[in-house]
């Protein structure tokens, strides 16, 4: 069984059949490797997305998802998340604790993943947030607009921007030199990798 988990089509771009073609072809790869259904969850407000589904021969399931929201980290008392959060998250995902840096931030040793992964503290509900280092943070969110994302505010010389499906992510500036950096792209025009 596949989980399709994300299918967006630009605004600008829906009715054209790419919803539709996307399904087909995400149906191919999921028979291609031997799957024998595909799942996929839609909001219940959104009909629209739920009549393509339909029309592509999805049938609803015999089951209710069910949620409950959970009191946020920083519900508890300052103190309380301050020792919970650097303590908890270099073992949760495996990796060594590198120190603090600031007072609001862990750094956790992700090297062998090519990624940087820090545990800030917040005075907001806790979520994920992704950094997308640029040297051009300008072109960098430039090119992320054309691709559907959305400006919300510069802060302190960085981008924050929100992707179509809502998440919230900023665009910063590099702390190292990407030119070496492995797996770090380029993009072609303005701006650089």
């Amino acid at each position: 069984m596949w989980w399709l988990d994300e299918l967006y089509v630009l605004p600008a771009r829906r009715s054209e059949g790419i919803g539709t073609a996307l399904l087909e072809r995400t149906s191919a790869l999921a028979r291609e490797r031997g799957c024998l259904a595909l799942e996929l969850e839609v909001d219940a407000n959104h009909g629209r997305a739920a009549r393509l589904y339909e029309r592509a021969g999805f049938g609803r399931l015999a089951r209710t998802r069910r949620s409950r929201r959970l009191e946020p980290l920083t519900g508890r008392p300052a103190e309380t998340a301050e020792r919970i959060a650097p303590a908890v998250a270099p073992q949760a995902l495996g990796m060594q604790d590198l120190g603090r840096e600031g007072e609001i931030y862990a750094r956790l040793d992700a090297s062998k993943r090519d990624l940087v992964i820090e545990v800030q503290r917040v005075d907001h509900e806790s979520r994920v947030h992704l950094d997308v280092e640029a040297d051009d943070i300008d072109a960098e969110a430039d090119r992320l607009e054309k691709l559907g994302a959305r400006r919300i505010g510069k802060v302190k010389g960085w981008w924050v921007l929100e992707a179509p499906t809502g998440q919230r992510f900023c665009v910063v500036r590099a702390k190292t030199e990407l030119t070496q950096a492995a797996g770090a792209n380029t993009w072609d025009g303005p701006g650089g990798s």
